[in-house]
């Protein structure tokens, strides 16, 4: 059993197994008063569910409390599109979770001591609810922890003890798309130059005292940092001193340090690295296919911006979008590994800076639902012709659970290894089959 801080709420989830043909894995989240789970197919009756083993909808759930000493029934649900139920809104108690399917053969009493069978239903280990308190139950002692801290930073612990290596990232919902916002306490929207996201990712990593990256060598973590469109992220894994890692990074992403020299030598470094992806034919592919495609969403611009935008990128825009894009109320930890969860909160508490909450309407120009060119073609030193083709879809509302289920399916029946389509590029001689893929790629005003 775990203790939760409770400073600030925290969501703890524990897994305990429930299976047959049919395998119910319930989470015990306590403060939240959840219990909730997924129901799958448990192949090889280990009680763990596998990558491999299929997620089942529609299954009936149903929730039981123990009271006087009876199980009684609490609640009924199914499992939804992606195999998981939920039932919320629940006193502390002890629970535990039921299934049972009319025709179909369960095999749980020959799984093992943790399952039975009462009334022809599969029934689960109980888990206790308490509050307060992360309740661990069945075979598979697996649990993860939820919670936003008073700064506003929203926190996700994923403590695994068999594991070797920890990783842990630090990331903003800012990215390259975000070059016109407008804050909750001004007026008027903004334009920044296209590239900055990128190029304060870059410039994070220096302060006044030093490299971050010098600091991670001394610790032996292995750090990194990406810009996409929609995010920046800042992470590092490490086998040991992990605590004074975490440190370095919490400090060094709220230390923002831009100086006119600094900013100076950094547009030639990203300069180069600009020129370098112009000679990089995947990197050109995928960008002429997004110009096709969007006449003026800002998703059609390189990630890193131009030479000539970079070269228009000041100090005063770097803190500008600094302390628009990284409020903590804008960014999330993660960390999954091995570690302590009480000793990851308190390093929260002593490192996280708390900043007056903000909000940002991003501001993109109107785009037609239509495409901007139906074919780009370029000539570059290649060995074999490079290509992709797609659809685009109006992007003013992101798709729900459903429609993006729906979606994957359809992906599929068009372009997997099974499909027609593949079949034909591969007679043809334009793919080989570690060569082709397919996406559905959506984000704010694009898919």
């Amino acid at each position: 059993m775990k203790s939760l801080n409770l400073r600030w709420l925290l969501t703890a989830c524990a897994l305990a197994a429930v299976c047959a043909l049919i395998c119910l894995v319930p989470q015990a989240r306590a403060e939240g008063g959840t219990v909730s789970g997924c129901a799958y197919v448990d192949a090889n009756e280990n009680l763990v569910r596998d990558e491999s083993e299929q997620l089942i909808t529609g299954v009936p759930v149903t929730l039981e409390r123990r009271e006087g000493g009876a199980w009684t029934e609490a609640a009924r649900t199914e499992s939804d599109l992606y195999g998981k139920y939920d039932f919320s809104g629940l006193e502390a108690g002890e629970y535990r979770v039921t299934c049972a399917l009319s025709g179909q053969e369960l095999y749980a009493v020959s799984v093992g001591t943790s399952m039975a069978t009462e009334n022809g239903a599969v029934v689960g280990d109980a888990v206790v609810l308490e509050s307060g308190k992360t309740v661990s139950g069945g075979d598979v002692g697996d649990f993860y922890y939820h919670g936003r801290h008073p700064s506003g930073l929203e926190i996700f612990l994923y403590p695994k003890e068999r594991c070797s290596t920890t990783y842990a990232i630090f990331g903003t919902r800012y990215g390259s798309v975000d070059n016109c916002f407008q804050r909750s306490d001004e007026a008027a929207p903004e334009q920044v130059p296209e590239g900055i996201a990128h190029y304060l990712e870059h410039k994070l990593f220096e302060s006044e005292d030093g490299d971050a990256f010098a600091r991670y060598a001394r610790t032996g973590a292995s750090a990194n940092a990406y810009t996409s469109f929609e995010t920046t992220s800042y992470l590092f894994s490490c086998s040991d001193h992990l605590y004074e890692s975490l440190e370095i990074l919490l400090d060094f992403v709220q230390s923002p340090y831009f100086t006119k020299e600094t900013v100076a030598k950094e547009q030639g470094i990203i300069g180069q690295e600009i020129k370098m992806y112009d000679d990089d034919p995947q990197w050109q592919v995928m960008f002429q296919y997004l110009q096709a495609m969007y006449h003026a969403h800002p998703i059609r611009q390189d990630i890193a911006g131009t030479v000539e935008s970079i070269a228009q990128i000041t100090p005063e825009y770097l803190y500008r979008c600094y302390d628009t894009f990284y409020n903590l109320g804008n960014m999330a930890l993660v960390l999954a590994g091995k570690f302590d969860v009480d000793r990851v909160l308190e390093l929260c508490d002593k490192m996280l800076k708390p900043s007056a909450p903000v909000t940002v309407r991003r501001v993109f120009p109107e785009e037609p639902d239509q495409v901007a060119a139906h074919s780009v073609e370029d000539v570059l030193s290649v060995s074999i012709p490079l290509f992709q083709f797609g659809y685009k879809l109006p992007g003013a509302q992101r798709r729900g659970e459903e429609e993006l289920a729906a979606m994957e399916v359809l992906l599929e029946v068009m372009a997997s290894q099974a499909s027609p389509l593949f079949r034909n590029l591969m007679d043809r001689g334009l793919i080989n089959e570690s060569s082709f893929g397919y996406e559905f790629f959506e984000g704010t005003g694009f898919a």
